[in-house]
């Protein structure tokens, strides 16, 4: 990698230029795949060909639930709450098969206050 803010060299998972002392992410006078001089409305490098703009992560930009096509068992619904709240997935599937759980043993409590009636040769 190359930093953006001088075009020298840099280790690929660098936080600091150790020429400029900047970010080498940031910035944008040079390509981070090649180190060549970029303008700042250009999209790609010329010589290497390297994307220059930025990539945006898809699920911050949405606000609603979805479900991961990454993290599934069955239909990705956990998956991506988990990803969706920061939450490790596990604690996730624990929360919700809990309050299924209990979801349907709420549903035959209510039921033991219902009335009964006969049901059979009416």
């Amino acid at each position: 990698m190359f930093c953006k803010n001088c075009g020298s060299e840099a280790a690929d998972n660098a936080v600091l230029c150790l020429k400029c002392g900047c970010d080498p992410r940031t910035g944008g006078k040079f390509c981070t795949s090649c180190g060549v001089g970029v303008n700042d409305n250009q999209v790609a490098c010329i010589k290497c060909g390297n994307s220059l703009e930025t990539k945006k992560s898809l699920h911050k930009d949405y606000n609603g639930l979805y479900r991961s096509s990454d993290d599934k068992v069955i239909l990705g619904l956990c998956g991506g709450l988990a990803h969706k709240l920061e939450m490790p997935v596990l604690l996730v599937r624990l929360i919700m098969f809990i309050i299924l759980w209990f979801g349907v043993v709420f549903i035959y409590f209510v039921a033991l206050f219902l009335p009964k009636l006969p049901t059979k040769n009416l």
